[in-house]
């Protein structure tokens, strides 16, 4: 075990070190000799409790700064409860100016569409009644000409030559 002393001839070795250190980082403007450590001859005690005190300082700052959350007043709970009324109002206005827009452009678009489908009808109407004046003698025979037609234009095909052999083979 080493007690607690220290030599001088320790010190004086420590000091040279200490100095051929500060000889290779010194600069010009940094006095010659190395400046010396300072020391605290305090008694271990008196220092442990000034860091106790200190970290107690600390911890009571934190929870200082936690502690100063409080609860809200009636009034504020008021006026928070105000604004939030207002913004609803501003956004149930808002919706509702969409939706009347909306309603009108779909109004609008219903109209200019009944107006042009009454236009084409008119013209339908319109062409329709000539030709039906036209067609409606001439109707009954153009059904049986198209169903004629249909027959006349339907090819039977070819059967290859070996089928050919085989059709008549078989019992009618």
């Amino acid at each position: 075990m080493s007690s607690g002393f220290i030599s001088e001839k320790e010190i004086a070795e420590k000091k040279k070190k200490r100095q051929e250190e500060w000889e290779k980082v010194r600069k010009p403007d940094m006095p010659l000799e190395a400046p010396e450590e300072e020391f605290d001859n305090r008694s271990l005690f008196e220092r442990l409790q000034l860091e106790k005190h200190r970290k107690e300082k600390e911890q009571e700052e934190t929870h200082r700064l936690k502690n100063m959350v409080r609860g809200l007043d009636d009034e504020e709970v008021e006026f928070l409860d105000q604004v939030d009324r207002t913004k609803l109002a501003a956004e149930r206005r808002n919706l509702d100016d969409e939706s009347k827009a909306l309603k009108e452009f779909r109004e609008f678009r219903s109209n200019q569409t009944l107006k042009v489908t009454d236009a084409i009808m008119d013209l339908v109407d319109n062409s329709a009644t000539k030709k039906t004046t036209v067609t409606k003698t001439a109707q009954p025979s153009s059904t049986k000409r198209t169903q004629y037609q249909l027959l006349a234009g339907g090819v039977k095909r070819r059967l290859p030559k070996n089928d050919l052999k085989e059709v008549a083979k078989r019992p009618k």
